[in-house]
């Protein structure tokens, strides 16, 4: 009688069309959210860049900036005294986890604040 509906499914074939739903449901919102941040966000960020690049043409002055490792260094201490007091709480535990968490976490973070400070000539022959 109700061939197109879930009346005639069992409980784990009603969850089962249930769950796909949801999940096309959130993909398609997933996919609506990031075509809207390429048509708004995108062409800002460009125009904001050829900003960027022609304020750094006009004028060939690249200074250092240290204040890029305020940050990681100040998380780099954070994360070590967490590791600390988890060894001083947990003696037994595993603590392989220290060196792949700072391994993950900030050898990244480290390689991104050792590329914001190092000069790059701003020079057009270039």
């Amino acid at each position: 009688k109700y061939n197109s509906t879930l009346y005639g499914m069992t409980k784990g074939e009603k969850g089962d069309c249930i769950s796909m739903i949801f999940a096309c449901v959130l993909i398609l919102g997933y996919l609506l959210v990031a075509a809207f941040e390429s048509v708004t966000e995108i062409p800002g960020l460009a125009n904001k860049m050829q900003r960027d690049v022609s304020v750094l043409m006009t004028g060939d002055v690249a200074k250092r900036n240290p204040y890029d490792f305020v940050y990681p260094g100040i998380s780099f201490l954070f994360w070590w005294v967490l590791c600390g007091l988890n060894y001083l709480y947990f003696p037994s535990s595993d603590h392989s986890w220290y060196w792949k968490g700072a391994l993950i976490i900030f050898l990244p973070w480290l390689v991104g604040s050792s590329r914001a400070y190092v000069v790059i000539p701003d020079s057009p022959n270039l």
